[in-house]
């Protein structure tokens, strides 16, 4: 990777934290003043931001899997992922 993309990659992992930061803070609201939300909001995962329970979704989480994945393979091409 170039700098340019190791720059991005620690913006989208900082991205990825507050998103997760988000859905607890989410969460805790809705718990706090709403819980008779709680169940179907737990049920769908409704504070998931940004993963999913299907494994074929297409989500933030798997976008940073095939970036990782790609760099662990040393073959990071911005075409390959067209």
């Amino acid at each position: 990777m170039n700098n340019s993309q190791i720059d991005a990659v620690d913006r989208l992992l900082e991205i990825r934290q507050t998103l997760e930061d988000l859905s607890g803070e989410a969460e805790q609201l809705v718990r706090d003043n709403f819980p008779a939300e709680r169940n179907w909001c737990d049920a769908y995962r409704v504070f998931d931001f940004g993963t999913s329970g299907n494994q074929y979704d297409s989500t933030f989480e798997k976008l940073l899997e095939n970036i990782d994945q790609q760099d662990a393979d040393g073959e990071y091409d911005e075409e390959s992922v067209a």
